[in-house]
């Protein structure tokens, strides 16, 4: 799954390193972590567009030659080329969550219960961010659970889900 994400994101063209250090990580909904293949490919892309005398270009030309490392030491080393290039980590963890939740919309479930526990499971797995869209703050407490599992109700909640995708990823190609 984290592989379908990233190509989403890489086509999206916001992939940094930050982005790829979160998924070697881990991401909160997605299974799996970044293979190094992608760490690989990414680095290649990078030295590319870099001088030489970069900084970081020593560790980037280890990650392009080397895809046979483990996830720990890719860590390590995506670690130190972030502290170099100081990519905005809450900007690369907020695409993930944008892509990985734009992912989830396009084959959530038909049934109103199962999509929307699909939906609280995967705010959840983020901790309830506050800028969540609105049907996934708490404070909601005027509808019944019949109105809430409603499939009306369950169209809004998927709706209000794309336009907050479509807001998010609109607004990372301003920065």
């Amino acid at each position: 799954m984290i592989e379908i994400v990233y190509e989403r994101i890489s086509k999206r063209e916001l992939a940094d390193w930050g982005v790829v250090f979160q998924g070697v990580c881990g991401v909160p909904s997605v299974l799996g972590c970044l293979p190094a293949f992608y760490v690989e490919k990414f680095a290649d892309a990078e030295l590319e567009r870099m001088t030489v005398d970069s900084p970081a270009y020593d560790f980037i030309v280890g990650l392009a030659c080397d895809s046979e490392l483990l996830a720990p030491e890719l860590s390590e080393q995506l670690e130190k080329i972030c502290m170099l290039q100081k990519p905005d980590m809450q900007r690369s963890r907020k695409i993930w969550r944008a892509v990985a939740l734009e992912t989830l919309l396009l084959d959530i479930d038909a049934d109103s219960v199962y999509g929307l526990i699909k939906l609280s499971e995967f705010w959840s797995s983020w901790g309830w961010p506050a800028d969540a869209p609105l049907s996934m703050t708490s404070g909601l407490g005027a509808l019944t659970a019949d109105e809430y599992h409603s499939s009306l109700n369950y169209k809004s909640v998927v709706n209000e889900h794309k336009w907050w995708v479509k807001d998010q990823l609109s607004g990372f190609h301003e920065n």
